[in-house]
């Protein structure tokens, strides 16, 4: 398996990962904070884990300033959708906060992984 089916299958055994143990903490949380801030703490460990895994094993380009802080604007606009995702999932069709979080990371992670080839991809394109 290389280039796009290699990658997109590192992209989704590493998103399992960091999703179930984020996800884990979320469930935790809850019980105690609003869904919408225990999500944000969440993603934002979340984020760092996400751009070492993609950058060092899923891309394999290396951690490098040029791409981290795009990085970090790419997940803050994951994040973006996510919050707004779960806030309408549970608003209009009155999912609990649990199964409106795990609705939504269906609907943005293949958004996500396009977004990341496009920025950790060109970069390891870069260094070959």
């Amino acid at each position: 398996m290389t280039g796009w089916a290699a990658q997109g299958a590192r992209f989704l055994a590493f998103g399992v990962v960091n999703t179930a143990v984020t996800y884990a903490i979320y469930c935790l949380l809850v019980f105690w904070l609003h869904p919408q801030l225990a999500y944000a703490l969440v993603f934002a460990l979340g984020i760092a884990i996400a751009y070492a895994g993609n950058a060092l094993w899923v891309f394999r380009s290396g951690m490098r300033w040029s791409t981290a802080l795009p990085y970090v604007a790419l997940y803050l606009g994951q994040y973006v959708a996510n919050a707004l995702a779960v806030y309408l999932f549970m608003e209009h069709l009155g999912l609990g906060p649990r199964v409106a979080l795990a609705a939504a990371l269906v609907l943005v992670t293949p958004v996500s992984f396009l977004l990341n080839k496009a920025l950790l991809g060109r970069a390891g394109r870069r260094d070959a």
